[in-house]
Parts: C-alpha cells; structure tokens; sequence
C-alpha cells in the first residue's frame, strides 16, 4: 500500500510525464535511427529480438546463427539503451493514464472513471515483463552458440505479455485522450450557452 501510494505521488506530476516523455522519445530516437539499422546492416536484415511479436525458440536460434561479430557488439549498445526504454515508457504512459483519468474525473460527473485510475499498473507490468525478457536476451547472447531452447520460450512468452500491456496501455491512453476532447468540446459548448 505504501509502494502504491508513493508511485501515485510519483506520477501525479507533470514532470514525471514530461520526464518520461523525454526520456521515451530519446531511446526511440537511437532505436529507430541508429541502433536498429545499425544491427540490421550487420545481421544480415534480422530483426532486434526485442522487436519481434511472439516469437518462438527455434526462430530465435536461427536469427541468432545469423548475427556478424558485429551484430553482437551492436547488441550491447541495444542492451545499454533498453536499460532505460521500460522505465521511460513506464513513467510516461503510467503517469498519463493517472493524470488524464483525474482531469477527467475532475471535470464532469463521470466520477466512474476514477475507478479505472488504478490502470497505471498496466505500464508497470509492461516494463517488468520487459526487463525479465531482457534477462533472458542478455542469458542466449552470452550462451551463444549453445541458446537453451527453453529460455527463447520463455523470452519469447516474455515478450508477449510486454507487448500485450503496452498496447492495451496505449489503447487506453487513445481512449482517454478521445474522452478528454469530447469532454473539452462539451464544455466549450456549454460556455458558450
């Protein structure tokens, strides 16, 4: 209960959202611009294991067999970004969700959304289940060439449930974006009045 109630502080402030925003555009800015073509170039077009959706052990073997010396070196840099992505994306969709849900409550009857608050949590399991994958990413790479088919099993599993709570996060941020606007059209409407 105090772990809940100091993450709630935590993401009821502005600059947690701007802060994980920042930090969320940043590592997508290396993702997307350096690391990923980067890695691409070097693995003969593989994909970054932590990109692909719902993957399964023999897949990733065979794309592993596939990396250059290269791809491996580049994969630490991937891996010293991903230390910060879940956390990043956490705090920012964890404390839109909190402050978005509170302006809305705050500004009509529709108090029942406030019992739907408690759906931060869902970015908080997104970035545990992505940190575990990333354990079991750093445990093939380093066991490489011999990658217990079990752990890419799980590692992938892993990866479903990162994905499967980040989309229903941002499906819900969507959400309450759409209400907010409809909300912020009313009012406007009823001032005018």
């Amino acid at each position: 209960m105090i772990l809940t109630a100091s993450f709630e502080k935590l993401i009821s402030k502005k600059l947690t959202l701007l802060t994980g925003f920042l930090l969320f555009v940043i590592c997508e800015i290396l993702f997307m611009v350096l690391l990923t073509p980067l890695f691409s170039a070097s693995s003969q077009g593989e994909q970054i294991i932590d990109l692909i959706y719902l993957y399964n052990a023999d897949q990733i073997i065979a794309s592993i067999f596939k990396y250059a010396p290269e791809s491996f070196r580049i994969h630490f840099y991937i891996r010293l970004v991903d230390s910060v992505f879940p956390a990043a994306y956490m705090l920012f969709f964890s404390s839109a969700i909190f402050l978005l849900t509170r302006s809305i409550a705050k500004n009509t009857k529709f108090k029942l959304i406030l019992k739907l608050n408690k759906i931060y949590i869902l970015p908080v399991a997104g970035a545990f289940f992505d940190y575990m994958e990333n354990f079991f990413i750093i445990a093939m790479i380093s066991s490489f060439p011999d990658v217990a088919p079990l752990t890419a099993k799980v590692s992938g599993i892993l990866s479903f449930l990162k994905f499967s709570c980040i989309g229903l996060s941002m499906m819900y941020i969507t959400f309450l974006l759409l209400f907010k606007f409809i909300q912020f059209l009313f009012l406007m409407k009823k001032n005018r009045v």
